[in-house]
């Protein structure tokens, strides 16, 4: 499930500072929740991080999209470690050439390669030993400060432009979710006021979801 405000308050907005992503354990039905006022890499390792949790059998809530910026301990340090290294695998980051003198071009070019921010390869990089330590707490300091910069100037201008909320309803509840809720409703076997409290949608929201899974 991917959301940034709570149910569908647009008033109450959920804070990338607070709360980035979670996850509740079952054997059966696991579930991640991503908070989508993250940036898209931040979104990919938190979505990584609540996966980690699951693969050691708990539940969990991630408060950093980069593993160092506040590192934890135990499960959580652990959980970045594992997010870290499937987005940025040390046998083929080692491969690569990551120079001193354009550490910040090089973190920008392997950003791309392994979607991922570029703050993650630059702590990755550090961690590797593979350029001064103190080169890169310096640059990760200003890229930092430069990024969150820009996520602030993405946020207003997706906030000034609006989204189709009928469009986004799969995402926030869940593709796969909201698939079997609507069959289900369709087939009789589950009432509009459960799938009301079930999927946080009103009347009207509901026949619009009902009618494109109909036409599907």
């Amino acid at each position: 499930m991917r959301n940034s405000v709570v149910g569908n308050d647009t008033h109450r907005k959920l804070s990338v500072d607070e709360f980035r992503g979670l996850s509740l354990f079952d054997e059966t039905a696991p579930l991640i929740f991503v908070n989508t006022a993250d940036t898209k890499a931040g979104q990919v390792f938190s979505f990584l991080h609540e996966c980690a949790h699951i693969w050691r059998g708990e539940s969990g809530v991630s408060a950093d999209s980069v593993p160092g910026a506040r590192a934890g301990t135990g499960p959580e340090r652990w959980c970045n470690s594992v997010a870290a290294q499937v987005l940025v695998p040390p046998e083929d980051l080692h491969r690569q050439p990551v120079r001193a003198e354009s550490l910040v071009e090089d973190a920008q070019r392997l950003a791309g390669r392994y979607c991922c921010s570029e703050l993650l390869v630059l702590l990755v990089v550090k961690d590797a030993g593979m350029v001064d330590a103190d080169l890169v707490e310096d640059v990760f300091r200003r890229e930092s400060r430069r990024l969150a910069a820009l996520a602030a100037q993405a946020a207003q201008a997706k906030t000034q432009g609006g989204e189709n909320f009928h469009l986004t309803v799969p995402v926030r509840v869940g593709k796969t979710a909201l698939a079997a809720i609507l069959s289900d409703v369709l087939a009789g076997g589950t009432s509009y006021t459960e799938t009301m409290s079930l999927t946080n949608l009103k009347i009207g929201s509901l026949d619009a979801q009902l009618a494109r899974r109909g036409a599907a």
